[in-house]
């Protein structure tokens, strides 16, 4: 097991989570004993009982006592957090990943403009909150040319807490937190998106102008701020899907 990245328990999660996602492991189906899956993959027993532990958490299986242990159906249960591995499992067909990867991506822009007309008055009336977040947008826009990647995905992450929290709302506190997760196991994903922060930070700078003027109404706010993100994400959608198919070729498959 050793000379792979990441721990031990990780590695065996990613390798059980794709052979689900793949389906090589059907919905109610039963995994062999612990002490048979921990001999198969040359662990621990303890070890295996961690990556039991986290794959329920991930929502792709159910433990019971006296059962053992059964495959769910990935749709119905598996947790946000499942999604590195589901793309994973998905390389093989990039026009399939690139799909569910879309889907997603558009899922986040919906939750995003919504939020974004909840908090249009406060970003309007410029109360002390919304000031400091033009602040900190401007400071961004300033440093963006000079940071990496992953330094614009935690600035962009730390803005976004910022706006929720001008109107703090559980919901999508949580869904932010689990982006970031998610986004946090797709390191190549971070890196198309955040390959030019300044326009990151420059699309931020345009949204809050077009919020806070008086003239463009919630409906054309909402169509022009999803145009802009769909184009960007089309981008995005599309520099992955060649990453995919340059590794598919590369590998000869």
């Amino acid at each position: 097991m050793s000379g792979r990245g990441g721990t031990v328990v990780e590695e065996i999660v990613r390798a059980v989570c794709v052979a689900i996602f793949r389906g090589e492991h059907e919905v109610g189906e039963k995994l062999p004993p612990l002490r048979t899956l921990a001999k198969t993959y040359d662990v621990t027993l303890p070890t295996m009982q961690r990556v039991i532990a986290r794959m329920e958490e991930l929502g792709l299986i159910q433990v019971r006592q006296g059962s053992g242990v059964t495959v769910l159906e990935p749709l119905s249960n598996a947790h946000p957090s499942a999604i590195p591995y589901w793309l994973e499992a998905l390389k093989d067909d990039p026009a399939e990943a690139s799909r569910f990867l879309g889907d997603f991506l558009e899922l986040r822009n919906e939750m995003g403009l919504s939020r974004l007309i909840q908090i249009r008055p406060m970003l309007k009336a410029g109360t002390e909150k919304a000031v400091r977040i033009e602040e900190a947008l401007e400071a961004f826009s300033a440093k963006a040319s000079g940071m990496s990647p992953q330094e614009a995905f935690e600035a962009d992450f730390a803005l976004m807490r910022e706006l929720i929290a001008l109107k703090p709302q559980v919901a999508y506190s949580t869904m932010l937190n689990v982006l970031s997760s998610i986004l946090a196991g797709l390191p190549q994903l971070v890196e198309m998106i955040y390959v030019q922060p300044e326009r990151n930070a420059a699309g931020y700078l345009a949204v809050l102008a077009l919020a806070r003027d008086e003239r463009v109404t919630d409906a054309d706010l909402r169509e022009q701020v999803s145009g802009v993100l769909t184009a960007f994400d089309l981008i995005t959608l599309s520099k992955f899907r060649a990453l995919l198919e340059i590794s598919l070729e590369s590998s000869g498959a």
